[in-house]
């Protein structure tokens, strides 16, 4: 994964970032969202994940790369379940 900004949310196989798939891939959209479940089934990702829906309160995500629509996708969804799950007293991340 390597070094990366919380709001620089890059796409492009290669890149840093959470949201980057390794160097060389070539899946579809269909096989990015399952490369990241697979991601998600990680704890340490699923934190700095958390720590990036935390930061976007601070400064705004910037999307880039080919897969910047599935990444705004996630986001969204795991923003508005943690709200959800917040307001419900289920989720103490954030």
């Amino acid at each position: 994964m390597g070094k990366f900004t919380t709001w620089d949310i890059n796409t492009t196989p290669g890149a840093t970032g959470l949201f980057a798939p390794p160097a060389g891939w070539d899946g579809d959209a269909s096989q990015y969202l399952a490369l990241m479940r697979e991601r998600w089934q990680d704890y340490a990702y699923k934190q700095i994940v958390f720590v990036t829906l935390r930061a976007e309160r601070y400064h705004p995500w910037e999307f880039s790369g080919p897969f910047e629509e599935q990444a705004r996708h996630i986001l969204g969804r795991c923003l508005f379940g943690n709200r959800q799950q917040l307001k419900a007293g289920q989720l103490s991340v954030i």
